[in-house]
């Protein structure tokens, strides 16, 4: 791949907005100690994080927040922050958790805290209807003590809000306080009164976040205990959800299919409509089903039966066994009666699925070719995302090697494993080399469209790192020793191989370099990511990146090619 010469306007004038000044408040912060007044200073006082900072002592603050808003301060507050956004920093981490342990591991301040079950309630108490599945806020399926944090700590409402909606929600005519159960019964550390007091009206849409937030969980605590009651094993709230909530309703999808393998073929509306919008999932089941069938003793045994059976109801294929098309519902039917007449089939099938999911989850050539980035896996994308989606539709048409679940161009360090020795892998990665190469000879225009697209995107990482711009990941933003570290890369790259020029205020790209020169870069760049903590977090921010400077070139965007290219 060859780059292709990206054209410059030298003489467009940026406009920079002008923001107007408020007149500064001349009322006597330090005097007023009635926390009554607090609502009066919304957008004055409680929205000052340095009136704030003069206000409360370092003991009032929670862990790491004093550190954070002092921080915060010393860099000037460029952004404006406000005590909730300093403290939403760090608890929003909270919202992502989906048990006590993962909480406990996260947030070591709550490695106390009680779980609802090892609790006991008094008949009619707050406890109990929850236990009872009486409650009408909290859902079931997970861990109230952990609903509680999660409001309290990751959303920042107060604790006698949450006590009068959560009333409400309960049509309680009696006054409703949580401060007993949260801290007499479940052991939740509450904040200092004064800090909480300030972080409530820090939050500038505190009252709209908190109608909203209860009226959702009202609703969603419905539809779990309706889901139930229906006998559904996984409860899939409706609307948008965040990855972590995906990632642990696929964790208790895999848990149920493991234990009711026939299942897989009797999912219910929500199951296949959860894995029809998350399809690296729905290809997990796939991948694990054609291990199971094909690859494990149990699966072929029980496999020879059920063919033989399936003839008299229109038989059954292959791509209806791994999941890839739907199984028509009498044949779902079909499958269930053999479960049913043949007990040995289901017990051996039970034991071939789980080898079938152990390999997709460990050994499977799919897994070095990650959609995600995490913990253990480092992924970055040197072929943006949509050209990656046309190699893969043009290798189905034409009969090439393809895996719908790869990312061509794709570069993977997984914390846990060594391909180095892995033939498998080797072979895998070499059958998709050759699919690529023979995309870039059929269009040339593409391979240089990705030769210029990675050679913007590091003139623009450097842009960023030079600025400490507000669009790099806070991991870089908040270490100076991390920058630093990535600008020296940087420097080091341009030294042996400069990508651009500087001519009358505008860089103006090399032309004529090489799609392997900035492989070779970013190569480079992921072992310096290895060694950083949530070095993953760079990577994602690297790749969105790459698909959004793609864009302006495909569709010659020019002014935020500009943008990119002014000094």
């Amino acid at each position: 791949m060859k780059i292709s010469n990206i054209q410059t306007i030298k003489n467009y004038t940026y406009k920079k907005s002008i923001q107007k000044k408020q007149a500064a408040n001349q009322i006597d912060y330090k005097n007023i100690n009635n926390l009554n007044f607090y609502p009066a200073f919304l957008g004055g006082y409680s929205l000052n994080l340095s009136k704030i900072n003069e206000n409360l002592k370092e003991e009032q603050y929670p862990p790491d927040i004093y550190e954070a808003v002092q921080n915060t301060l010393k860099q000037g507050n460029p952004q404006n922050k406000t005590l909730y956004d300093i403290h939403f920093e760090k608890y929003k981490g909270v919202l992502d958790c989906y048990s006590l342990d993962e909480l406990k591991e996260k947030y070591p301040e709550f490695k106390n805290v009680i779980s609802i079950y090892n609790t006991e309630g008094k008949e009619g108490s707050f406890i109990r209807n929850f236990m009872e599945g009486k409650s009408e806020v909290f859902q079931q399926d997970e861990d109230l003590t952990l609903q509680l944090i999660k409001l309290y700590w990751g959303q920042g409402f107060s604790l006698n809000d949450l006590s009068e909606h959560v009333s409400q929600g309960l049509n309680n005519k009696e006054n409703f306080n949580l401060y007993y159960t949260m801290v007499k019964k479940l052991n939740i550390p509450l904040m200092n009164g004064h800090y909480a007091h300030l972080l409530k009206f820090s939050n500038k849409e505190y009252n709209k976040n908190l109608i909203e937030k209860i009226s959702i969980k009202i609703k969603e605590a419905r539809e779990a205990k309706k889901q139930k009651e229906e006998g559904e094993p996984v409860i899939i709230p409706q609307g948008q959800l965040s990855k972590a909530h995906k990632k642990h309703i696929s964790k208790n999808l895999e848990h149920h299919f493991r234990k009711n393998p026939d299942k897989i073929y009797s999912q219910t509306r929500r199951q296949t409509g959860f894995l029809e919008q998350n399809p690296e999932f729905k290809d997990e089941i796939s991948e694990a089903m054609i291990y199971a069938w094909n690859k494990t003793q149990e699966g072929l045994s029980v496999r020879k039966y059920l063919s033989k059976f399936m003839k008299k109801h229109g038989g059954i294929s292959e791509e209806e066994l791994v999941l890839k098309t739907i199984m028509p519902s009498e044949k779902i039917s079909a499958l269930e009666l053999f479960w049913i007449k043949n007990p040995w089939a289901r017990e051996k099938f039970s034991i071939a699925v789980n080898k079938g999911w152990d390999y997709a989850k460990n050994y499977s050539p799919r897994i070095y070719f990650k959609t995600k980035n995490d913990e253990r896996h480092l992924t970055l994308n040197l072929i943006p995302t949509k050209i990656s989606k046309k190699i893969s539709a043009w290798a189905k048409a034409n009969g090439m090697f393809i895996d719908e679940n790869v990312h061509y161009g794709r570069i993977l360090i997984d914390r846990d494993k060594d391909y180095t020795n892995d033939k498998k892998a080797q072979e895998y990665t070499e059958k998709i080399d050759r699919t690529v190469l023979e995309y870039e000879k059929k269009f040339p225009k593409d391979a240089d469209l990705c030769a210029s697209t990675l050679q913007l995107t590091i003139i623009d990482f450097e842009n960023d790192l030079k600025t400490n711009s507000s669009n790099l990941p806070d991991i870089i933003k908040n270490n100076p020793e991390i920058l630093n570290k990535l600008k020296q890369a940087l420097r080091f790259f341009f030294n042996i191989k400069p990508i651009y020029e500087n001519v009358n205020g505008f860089k103006v790209p090399i032309s004529g370099m090489d799609y392997n020169e900035f492989s070779d870069f970013f190569l480079g760049l992921m072992q310096i990511l290895y060694i950083i903590p949530e070095g993953y977090k760079i990577a994602e921010y690297l790749n969105d990146k790459i698909d959004k400077v793609y864009d302006f070139l495909s569709i010659g965007n020019q002014f935020e090619i500009d943008k990119i290219l002014t000094n």
